[in-house]
């Protein structure tokens, strides 16, 4: 299981984190692990993905009958 990380009212699920000072090129790194988001925060970048909120609708179990 991975550590998930909430952000406002969005909720990530972390996949590495690594430091800013690294000469790195974040974009390729996200390309390459398959993360839709990175995240700063005390010169470490989070690589992330966003847990998606879905909309739904209750299946109801009222039956119907025709006659």
């Amino acid at each position: 299981m991975r550590q998930l990380i909430e952000f406002g009212d969005r909720k990530f699920s972390l996949y590495r984190v690594i430091n800013e000072t690294d000469k790195i090129d974040a974009n390729l790194l996200k390309e390459y692990w398959h993360c839709d988001t990175v995240l700063k925060k005390d010169n470490k970048l989070y690589f992330c993905n966003e847990i998606k909120e879905i909309d739904y609708a209750e299946i109801g179990n009222e039956s119907t009958t025709t006659n």
